[in-house]
C-alpha cells in the first residue's frame, strides 16, 4: 500500500483517532510492520542459525585437537556429519565458514572497544 493510500485511509478514521497526525500513524505503521518482518525473518532462519551455533562451538572445543587443519576443512567435516534435514538448511561448507567469520570478527571487535582498566 502506498503512503498515499494509508494517508487517504487514515483520514477516513473516527475522530478517536484525531489526537495523532497522519503521519505518525504511518511511521507507527511502517514500524509495527518492520518489527513483523523481523520476526518473521528471525523465526524463518533460526533452524540454520542453530546449526552454525553448533559449529561454532563445536569448532572451538575442538580447535587445539588436530582434528583440522583449517576453517574450511572443519566446515566439511562438521557438515559431513550433519543429517540429510540438515544439509537441505546448510547446503555447503561455505555457510559455516561465513558464520564462523563473523563470529570471530564481531568478538574481536567488542573486545577492541572494551574500555582498558
Amino acid at each position: 500500500m502506498a503512503c498515499t493510500e494509508c494517508l487517504t485511509i487514515i483520514k477516513m478514521l473516527p475522530s478517536a483517532t484525531s489526537f495523532l497526525t497522519p503521519e505518525t500513524m504511518v511511521s507507527e505503521l511502517k514500524a509495527k510492520n518492520g518489527q513483523t518482518a523481523r520476526d518473521a525473518a528471525n523465526s524463518r532462519h533460526a533452524p540454520g542459525n542453530e546449526i552454525k551455533k553448533r559449529f561454532i562451538k563445536w569448532y572451538f572445543e575442538n580447535e587445539h585437537a588436530a582434528i583440522f587443519t583449517s576453517r574450511n576443512q572443519a566446515a566439511s567435516k562438521f557438515h559431513r556429519n550433519l543429517t540429510d534435514e540438515e544439509r537441505r538448511i546448510i547446503s555447503i561448507p561455505e555457510t559455516l565458514v561465513r558464520a564462523l567469520r563473523r563470529h570471530t570478527e564481531q568478538r574481536r571487535r567488542e573486545t577492541l572497544t572494551q574500555p582498558v582498566e
